[in-house]
């Protein structure tokens, strides 16, 4: 199972995605809803993968060309894999 997540400006740097990152891919594992949790972000996102890592996601690989950014006039956008390793 794949999560993604946002935050709003005015809670940023907290902690607190990393927080909802932990409490959900421990949610969606001890509730038997998946046996694996994945989420991906863009390569130049320092920010997600920062909270990715802290959140206990361990990189796993870089694919090229992943999705569309309409934000970014449609362009081709990389993005870092990450695996919830508890």
């Amino acid at each position: 199972m794949a999560v993604h997540f946002g935050i709003g400006t005015p809670y940023r740097g907290r902690g607190f995605a990393a927080e909802a990152l932990v409490l959900t891919a421990q949610h969606l594992l001890a509730t038997g809803q998946t046996a694996d949790v994945s989420s991906f972000t863009d390569v130049e996102n320092d920010a997600t993968q920062t909270a990715l890592v802290k959140a206990g996601f361990v990189l796993t690989r870089k694919a090229e060309n992943f999705y569309r950014a309409p934000q970014l006039g449609g362009e081709y956008r990389d993005v870092f894999r990450y695996q919830f390793r508890p």
